[in-house]
């Protein structure tokens, strides 16, 4: 699931349908998220990555991952 989808945002809904060109319809799945979620996930990830790659778990990536 995306968490930003520009194109096809929907205004008041997080859940619609949406007509494809090809005349189907699909469910458009762009959840609202709060800027607090996203820093939670950000804090959680950010330290598992960066330990991920001191512990040799990523190799041949040797980027340094900026906060």
């Amino acid at each position: 699931m995306a968490l930003c989808n520009i194109r096809n945002s929907p205004t008041q809904k997080t859940l619609r349908q949406l007509k494809t060109q090809n005349g189907r319809y699909t469910l458009d799945t762009v959840a609202r998220v709060s800027s607090d979620s996203i820093a939670k996930l950000h804090g959680f990830i950010v330290p598992t990555v960066k330990d991920g790659y001191s512990q040799g778990k990523y190799r041949g990536r040797r980027r340094q991952i900026k906060t």
